[in-house]
């Protein structure tokens, strides 16, 4: 037996499951041919003793066939609303839809399997099933002969805008916390994993936006302020440490005397296995020479004349990048030569 149709609480649609239009026609149609089989009728209305090859049915095996259905059919059947109730139920649904958009990851984090897209979606999962399956129950009363395969799916409610809140907070037991910009934080902070800040000190030295930055790394504010926390430390650290070893200077550029005494100077390919080791973007290496875009790679190959001070601007390029990886972009995957 149906719910009252009154009852809107959450916990007592999410345990209503109705079947669908064509399984409820299917369930009418066989009550139909047994209702005949017991007046002694086949299913075109011909008496089954007049109907060659047909044995008469066990009617207590039909009656029990019919009496399961019918139980099916009732249970199974959404209650008629009256327009009182069908109002109620418009205003539950769009409360329901609200809801259920809080937290929900965009379409785009969707289509990009990272990790902490993975752990948004599962979070939503866990937090809203209930409103989920809720939700889907007022559909099916409110439109319960509609058979369109996506008509209650809550992947209609999804848009291109990313969360504004972080439900991972409900699921490791955090406080929530608003995704804001002014945003006072409150309670304990979800930690910054290393590999995260990678991919974050690799958007800052692109110069990417916060907001780029916090949308494709998932990043609430609080956790963006922890990586801005913790680079300028590393940056603090990496000067502090420049400065202790300031007598162990990199060698400067190797003069005509040095190079007929001992050793040769560095040549292109000195500086092709340099940027290889350090995985370096050659576009952000022509950024800071403030040469045009592919300068760089015909240098490289030999297509391009290198200039006479090419040799001592890359030593002086590296031993910065060295001090402060942010200055330069490097490749997220190292590129094999």
């Amino acid at each position: 037996m149906a719910e009252n149709p009154n009852d809107l609480r959450v916990e007592t649609l999410e345990k209503e499951s109705y079947l669908k239009p064509a399984q409820r026609q299917e369930l009418q149609e066989n009550i139909a041919r047994d209702e005949a089989y017991l007046r002694g009728h086949g299913p075109n209305g011909q008496p089954l003793a007049m109907v060659p090859g047909i044995p008469l049915p066990n009617a207590d095996m039909v009656r029990e066939n019919l009496a399961r259905d019918k139980a099916m059919l009732e249970a199974g059947t959404p209650p008629k609303l009256n327009p009182l109730q069908i109002r109620q139920h418009m205003l539950k649904l769009k409360e329901l839809d609200a809801d259920i958009k809080e937290g929900m990851p965009s379409i785009d984090q969707m289509w990009r399997p990272l990790g902490a897209n993975i752990d948004i979606a599962i979070a939503h999962e866990r937090v809203k099933k209930m409103k989920v399956k809720a939700r889907k129950t007022v559909l099916s009363r409110l439109d319960p002969e509609n058979d369109e395969p996506n008509f209650r799916s809550k992947e209609l409610l999804r848009t291109n805008d990313p969360p504004t809140i972080d439900l991972r907070q409900y699921w490791r037991n955090y406080e929530l916390i608003k995704w804001q910009e002014n945003a006072t934080i409150e309670g304990e902070d979800l930690p910054l994993d290393d590999e995260t800040f990678q991919r974050f000190c690799q958007f800052k030295a692109a110069d990417c936006s916060p907001k780029l930055i916090k949308r494709d790394l998932a990043l609430s504010e609080a956790q963006y302020a922890q990586a801005m926390t913790r680079l300028q430390a590393l940056k603090a650290t990496m000067a502090e440490a420049a400065d202790e070893d300031e007598d162990v200077l990199p060698p400067g550029p190797v003069t005509s005397a040095e190079t007929n005494g001992h050793e040769p100077p560095h040549d292109l390919a000195w500086v092709k296995a340099e940027i290889q080791r350090r995985h370096l973007v050659h576009r952000s290496i022509g950024e800071a020479l403030g040469i045009e875009k592919g300068t760089i790679g015909n240098m490289l190959a030999g297509r391009q004349r290198t200039p006479a001070t090419f040799i001592n601007d890359m030593e002086a390029i590296f031993a910065k990048f060295d001090q402060d990886p942010t200055t330069l972009r490097v490749h997220e995957v190292p590129v094999v030569s």
